[in-house]
Order: structure tokens, then sequence, then C-alpha cells
């Protein structure tokens, strides 16, 4: 990661690499003096929860080292992706006890989240209190739960701007779909949005939406949602890795017998007669947006060749 410009500062349990936004002075003006910049050792998705930096491993490589994509992915196949920091996790104490207790008692310690959390993420106590978000008062971190299909708990996720935590240590939380079990057993359609907290959002404006932990879908989240609905509406946020993770499930799931729609951005622009959106993701959009872009998603075949 050095020789990308990138130093290592910390990396936490569930394997992202937290280092200061290589492209915060470009994108902002100032440093990155609290760093809110995080690298997965997994899927080499990266981002900054400050200015919005965000994408897969190639595109880290082609902006720091000024490469075409071909010759970015010639550089990470030499370097052997990013076993720097691979390395790192593997020269961590590995004598510690990793086991933690996880239940209901542990997870009724937290408390509901205050008013002003509330507001700055655009949440509903109501909606909040139904998928059983909850507040660590002492850190200020957002608690969402982790349950499967039956509501049973598996685990929880801690969170705030810079800080990111999955509660027990190497959950499978591709196997699972955050709000899931809140959903009726079979849904008009469903809206699928990368982050917990804004399938939440959209509970509060009266939707039916789950989220799958992250840009990617796997195949087991698709087959649990084709489950419940025959016809999926994509809310992927409005970048790179939500547009290639989109992309890749259209290519494999609209041959499975699933609609599948997209909210296209571009379109709400045309249709508020305006130059920018107030967000980049579902969270961060006006209800009036985030509304029109779910009423008026559309076929990917239509989206493809109206909009880019």
């Amino acid at each position: 990661m050095d020789k990308l410009g990138l130093n290592v500062l910390r990396v936490d349990d569930s394997g992202e690499a937290t280092a200061k936004c290589p492209e915060h002075v470009k994108r902002t003006g100032r440093e990155d003096r609290h760093p809110s910049f995080s690298v997965n050792i997994e899927s080499g998705l990266f981002g900054c929860w400050s200015c919005q930096y965000r994408g897969e491993f190639v595109t880290l490589v082609k902006d720091q080292l000024e490469l075409d994509h071909a010759d970015a992915v010639a550089w990470i196949r030499a370097q052997g992706t990013i076993q720097r920091v691979e390395r790192i996790l593997a020269n961590r104490d590995t004598t510690s006890d990793t086991t933690e207790e996880i239940n209901e008692a542990k997870l009724a310690l937290y408390v509901s989240p205050p008013p002003k959390a509330l507001q700055s993420r655009r949440l509903t106590a109501e909606a909040c209190a139904r998928h059983g978000v909850l507040w660590d008062a002492e850190n200020k971190r957002w608690i969402t739960p982790i349950r499967d299909t039956d509501g049973t708990l598996l685990g929880w996720q801690e969170k705030n701007r810079r800080y990111f935590k999955n509660r027990p240590k190497g959950l499978k939380k591709a196997q699972h779909l955050f709000g899931l079990w809140v959903l009726p057993k079979r849904c008009d359609f469903i809206v699928v949005v990368e982050s917990p907290l804004d399938a939440v959002r959209l509970a509060g404006l009266g939707f039916h939406a789950v989220a799958s932990y992250g840009a990617s879908i796997s195949d087991a989240q698709m087959r649990l949602i084709h489950e419940r609905t025959n016809r999926l509406i994509l809310f992927p946020d409005n970048d790179s890795a939500g547009r290639i993770a989109r992309d890749k499930i259209l290519a494999i799931w609209t041959r499975r017998g699933l609609a599948i729609l997209i909210v296209v951005y571009a379109k709400l622009l045309a249709d508020l007669h305006r130059d920018v959106v107030s967000g980049l993701d579902p969270g961060d959009l006006a209800a009036e947006e985030a509304c029109l872009l779910i009423d008026q998603a559309i076929p990917s075949s239509i989206a493809a060749l109206t909009f880019r």
C-alpha cells in the first residue's frame, strides 16, 4: 500500500484498512486530518466517508499511479493485489481470544437513537424501532443488527463516519440482508440499497427495503430476495462501485425470471430540471428525490438506451 502513497494506520477485525484519503485535498481543498478512508483487504473496494471518493481497487491504482486501466490491472497482478495489508493482518497477535458473546441481552444495553442522530440521517424513530436500530451513546455510533430471515440475532454492526466494526468478527454478511426479517412473506417489489441505515430511511418513506451490507450483492442474497418478490428495484449509491455491482446483477439475474428495475440519477435530474441532486446515496437524498427515483425506476434495457 505504501507504493500507492497510502500509510495504513490500522486494520480492524472486519478487514478494513484505514488510511488518510489520497484524494482529499483534490476534492475538498483540505487535508484528511481525521482519517476517513478505508480499503477492504478482501474485496479491494475502497471509500472515503468524508469526500465520497469510492470505487474498486483498480480505480485507486489508476488514480494514484496515473495509469490506464490495462496498466493498472498489470500492476495489481505484479504486486499480488494488496499483500502488504494482508501481511499486516497475518502478523497480528493470533493468541488472543476471538470468541465473543452475541445475544439479545447484550444488544439491549444500547439505547434508542437520540433526536439529533435521527435528524442527521433523516430517519424516523418508528422505522429505527421496527428494524431494531440502536445507538451507542458513549461512542456516538449506530448499532444495526444482523439477523437471519426469521429474525434470529447473528450479530451487529457498529458504525459512525470514522469507525466501522462487525460483531462477531468473521460474520458472513453476504448470506443475509438487513431488514428482510421485517418484510411480508411476499412483496409487490423490494428496493435494495447498500447501507442498513439507507434501508431504514426508505422504510420511513413507506417502501419495502433491504440492504446488502455493501455495493456487492451475492447470489445468496439475490435468492433471498427472489423468495419474497418477482420485482426488484436496485438503488445503489451514485458512484462507480454501485454502478459496477448493479451491472453484474443485471447480467446474471435478468435471465432468471426476476424483473429488475433500476433508479437512474440522470432521469431524476431531467425530471426536476436540476444540474445536481442533493446526495450520492439514498440516505443523503431529499425525500422528494428518493421517492421519485423509486416511483420512476425503469427497466435496465430502457435505461441503457436513454441515459448514460
